[in-house]
């Protein structure tokens, strides 16, 4: 058990001052990274800081941004929090336990928790964005929590769960991870794949990959196999290239 010094909290949209507070103190208690706003409509009032108690230097060092686009860009992981749950066809909105992001915690890697609008949380293309999505279980009678109370119960499973004393030090793979799923595009494509699934398909591999926190071998070993397969599709559709004169 120890801080979460790699996690940053990510609120897009977030109203209520008093909210804001008590997501900043909760952060503080549990020692995340810091906190970050997407397109934070009332900035940083002044009745936040009074409600964020030892929280108030995290509010007055936080990073605004005007998408979520730009929030997570420095970030290894993002992982989205939603109440909204999907069916099993439902890949965007499907769901995970928090316990599916300790691996990421334990591998000591940048890491953002995104948390959506009160009302209507996050959008399809704001999950799109997101690596991973969880929920907080909660009764079937009222599943949806309060901002703040999310943010705190999210943070203190992370912080009594996690093992930072088995981290280990690797390399930046978002590179290979990108690389890897551009092969796997690429050979949907080429096999000739229903292009209504490909989306989904993607999707899917992404969170196992995402799941899975592989080495950084097997991510290139996948990635080198798919990409044989595609220059084997591609030689099959065009036997003549690189062939005239």
């Amino acid at each position: 058990m120890a801080d979460l010094e790699n996690v940053y909290v990510i609120l897009v949209e977030p109203m209520g001052e008093f909210n804001v507070g008590l997501a900043a103190r909760a952060v503080k208690n549990f020692g995340a990274a810091g906190l970050r706003f997407v397109r934070a409509p009332l900035g940083l009032a002044a009745s936040s800081l009074r409600y964020s108690s030892r929280g108030r230097e995290l509010l007055l060092r936080a990073s605004f941004f005007a998408s979520l686009q730009d929030a997570i860009e420095d970030l290894d992981y993002s992982v989205a929090t939603t109440a909204r749950t999907g069916g099993k066809r439902d890949i965007l909105r499907q769901t995970y336990r928090p316990a599916s992001i300790l691996p990421l915690i334990n591998s000591g890697k940048k890491l953002g928790l995104v948390f959506g609008r009160e009302d209507r949380g996050l959008t399809n293309d704001e999950l799109k964005l997101c690596d991973l999505a969880v929920t907080i279980e909660a009764s079937e009678d009222y599943p949806v929590f309060n901002l703040s109370h999310a943010v705190a119960v999210l943070l203190y499973y992370l912080f009594t769960n996690s093992q930072p004393e088995r981290r280990a030090e690797k390399r930046d793979l978002s590179r290979l991870r990108s690389v890897l799923l551009d092969q796997f595009d690429q050979l949907m494509q080429l096999s000739g794949y229903p292009e209504r699934k490909r989306e989904e398909a993607w999707l899917t591999l992404r969170r196992i990959i995402v799941r899975a926190n592989p080495e950084e071998w097997e991510l290139s070993f996948m990635a080198g196999t798919l990409r044989y397969a595609n220059r084997a599709l591609s030689a099959e559709h065009h036997p003549n290239e690189g062939n005239s004169g």
